[in-house]
This record gives structure tokens, C-alpha cells and sequence, in this order.
């Protein structure tokens, strides 16, 4: 899905309590923590996923805090002006809260100001929620594709 920035960012109820932080590797740590669970993925996996994207020139990393707390994460892979959202999540406790959408509003805010042309997030249309917020704040299908599982 693309970005389409002519929908406005408006602000939200978390505005004064939230902080879009940027880590780096002494951060490690907490963004493997919270990729294990937020995506259930095998700790390696995370491990390698954080590993590489603090190797890259091109990926970064931004972390939702919220009231001192680590809420949700997001990466973002870029190359000149166009970004590539990826691994965005909210931590459980706070799923169904609003904080997906305000960490959407914040990274949209920084890759705006950092004259981003060009937003990109892939999502499985599957995944109701995430793909109806996408559309809300200006996302638009550009490509879709259909899988089909091999049954075992």
C-alpha cells in the first residue's frame, strides 16, 4: 500500500504522554523483547532481524513509548525518498487501545519531515484491523497478491 499524504495527521489522546524513540544497538535487548512478543517469532530470528537492521545504512528502528513504557515498534527501510514500513506492532496489553494508530501518526510525522516522497507498508489484507487503519490515514492498494497455502 502507498501513502497517499493528502490525508491529514490530526492529533490523539496519547499526544502528551507518547515518545517516538529511535534506538540503537545498546537497544538491542528491549527490541528483540518486544518483537518476541508482539510477533511470536523464535528469539534467533529476532536477534537476526534486529542484528541486520542496525547493520543497514538504509533500515531504521523507531520504538512507541508510552508513560515510561515500551508500547510498540516499527521499522523503516529507506533509500533516498522512498520508505518501506515494516515489522509494526503493539505490544498485547495495549492492542485495541489506539496506540497502533498513534505510532502510525508519529512514524508518518518523522518520514514527512525527513521530506519523504514516497510511503510504503505491506500488509496482509487478511489482517482486518491493520489493513482498515492503513486505509484511513491514506494508504492506497498499489499491488495485491494471492497466496495459497500448501496443506500438510
Amino acid at each position: 500500500m502507498k501513502y497517499n499524504q493528502l490525508n491529514a495527521i490530526h492529533p490523539n489522546q496519547y499526544s502528551h504522554k507518547v515518545e517516538l524513540y529511535k534506538p540503537d544497538l545498546q537497544d538491542s535487548k528491549i527490541l528483540i523483547d518486544l518483537r518476541q512478543q508482539i510477533f511470536n517469532d523464535s528469539y534467533k530470528d529476532d536477534e537476526t532481524m534486529v542484528t541486520k537492521n542496525f547493520e543497514s545504512q538504509f533500515r531504521h528502528q523507531y520504538l512507541l513509548i508510552y508513560d515510561k513504557e515500551f508500547v510498540g515498534i516499527g521499522g523503516v527501510s529507506s533509500e533516498q525518498d522512498v520508505a518501506y514500513i515494516f515489522g509494526f506492532g503493539i505490544m498485547p496489553k495495549y492492542q485495541g487501545k489506539g496506540f497502533r494508530k498513534v505510532m502510525l501518526e508519529l512514524m508518518l510525522k518523522d518520514l514527512i519531515e525527513q521530506d519523504i516522497k514516497k510511503i510504503m507498508i505491506d500488509v496482509n489484507s487478511e489482517n482486518a484491523k491493520a489493513f482498515n487503519l492503513y486505509k484511513k490515514y491514506g494508504f492506497e492498494v498499489q499491488t495485491e497478491f494471492e497466496y495459497f497455502r500448501k496443506k500438510v
